[in-house]
């Protein structure tokens, strides 16, 4: 196992001069628009100097961050990470410029801060999946009225499932480290919330610790936990932060990687691993097996599984749902009501599901980021379905890269799973 630095050791000697300015730019956007910058584990008087500044003008942040795409070819850094930072300066100015009051459309946003071009799903899709759920729930009613029914079956108060939270992250682990060795003293730390426009939130503290958060204002789903706790995770979020710490940023001393920014390519690549996550340490639907003989009794449930996994891979279906109901919203200009009910409708959402859905997509911070679950999933799962997939999956956790690389990759424009 590899073992984390003594923090002594963290600090100034791990940047460079354009990385200094790098990570600077992003704790001063965070002022400008909180919730940014989703982890530091840099020298803390950094972000104190930061904060006792003047509050930045938009316009300067633009201009810094011109000017880190102009010094960029001149740091002599490996070819992948001049890209991988080159995309992620991109995606910061598109930030500043917003920030500025430029209107970008919608579509050229997602495109500035993700690296992708987000297309709308077509509806045939989600009437597919419906007409799967129809033939698989249970029960009678509308399709909305059934699927609700059977989420109702494994849905728990928050204090009779902190229970079994720790059993489950600890299953996790065990699947996750033969595979990707982590920290010897890494930890997690789990906890309840509530008012929140997410679902889960992992909040990576440094020195490999993260504190997840489960938000509690939607029913507890218990058939959901261990993809949570993989996403937020074993080997999602948590993981990666800790491989990149020790990897990148304390072995490399690369020190972009002290700094972790909402809205860039990374963030996409980020949400592509923890949605892939539960896929890479249970095969198929061997998770609600899992879950049906570990966790659901002391609960006094139980689940069909091979009916479960039919339902979750509808579902899964459904996801291009909140990327469609956005570009409802933010292009189209539609009323947030009339979202709200199509979320309701091709989303099969209860009205206060949808309503709190709604809360997301339109956050100035989070309504562009809806496309990282579903363009993060799709532009991982053909890279991850050969023999070699935990290789590329080390390598996606450990190595920048950027959304049109992997596509690169999954073209066949290079071998994913060389070193």
């Amino acid at each position: 196992m590899t073992t984390t630095p003594d923090p002594a050791a963290d600090g100034a000697r791990l940047f460079d001069p354009w990385t200094r300015e790098y990570a600077l730019l992003g704790l001063r956007l965070e002022r400008l628009a909180p919730g940014t910058v989703d982890a530091w584990i840099g020298p803390a008087a950094w972000r104190e100097a930061v904060n006792a500044e003047p509050t930045p003008a938009p316009a300067d942040l633009q201009t810094a961050a011109a000017r880190l795409a102009a010094d960029l070819p001149g740091m002599g850094y490996a070819p992948p990470r001049t890209a991988y930072l080159r995309h992620q300066v991109t995606a910061l100015e598109a930030q500043a410029r917003v920030l500025a009051g430029e209107t970008i459309p919608f579509a050229e946003q997602a495109r500035l801060y993700f690296d992708i071009q987000p297309q709308r799903v077509p509806e045939e899709v989600f009437a597919a999946a419906h007409a799967e759920l129809d033939a698989v729930l249970p029960g009678e009613g509308s399709l909305a009225e059934r699927r609700a029914a059977w989420r109702q079956r494994f849905q728990a108060a928050p204090q009779a499932v902190l229970p079994v939270l720790d059993s489950i992250a600890a299953e996790v682990r065990a699947r996750t480290t033969p595979h990707w060795p982590l920290p010897a003293d890494e930890s997690i730390e789990l906890a309840l919330v509530r008012d929140q426009p997410w679902g889960a939130y992992n909040w990576y503290l440094g020195q490999a610790h993260s504190r997840i958060e489960i938000n509690t204002d939607l029913p507890m789903q218990v058939d959901g936990l261990v993809d949570y706790l993989c996403h937020e995770g074993y080997p999602g979020h948590h993981t990666e932060h800790a491989l990149r710490e020790v990897t990148q940023y304390r072995g490399q001393g690369q020190g972009e990687y002290a700094i972790q920014l909402i809205n860039t390519p990374e963030s996409l690549i980020s949400e592509g691993i923890a949605t892939s996550a539960r896929e890479m340490i249970f095969a198929g639907a061997n998770d609600l097996a899992w879950t049906a003989v570990h966790v659901l009794p002391a609960l006094e449930m139980q689940m069909d599984v091979e009916q479960a996994g039919r339902i979750r891979a509808a579902t899964l279906a459904l996801s291009g749902v909140s990327g469609n109901a956005a570009f409802l919203l933010h292009e189209d200009g539609r009323p947030p009501e009339e979202v709200a009910e199509y979320v309701a409708r091709w989303g099969l959402r209860r009205p206060e599901e949808a309503t709190h859905h709604l809360r997301f997509l339109q956050s100035p911070l989070w309504r562009v980021y809806t496309f990282t679950y579903t363009y993060g999933h799709d532009l991982l799962a053909p890279l991850l379905a050969g023999p070699d997939r935990h290789t590329v999956f080390g390598r996606i956790l450990t190595e920048p890269v950027y959304p049109t690389l992997l596509a690169q990759w999954a073209a066949g424009g290079a071998d994913p799973s060389a070193r």
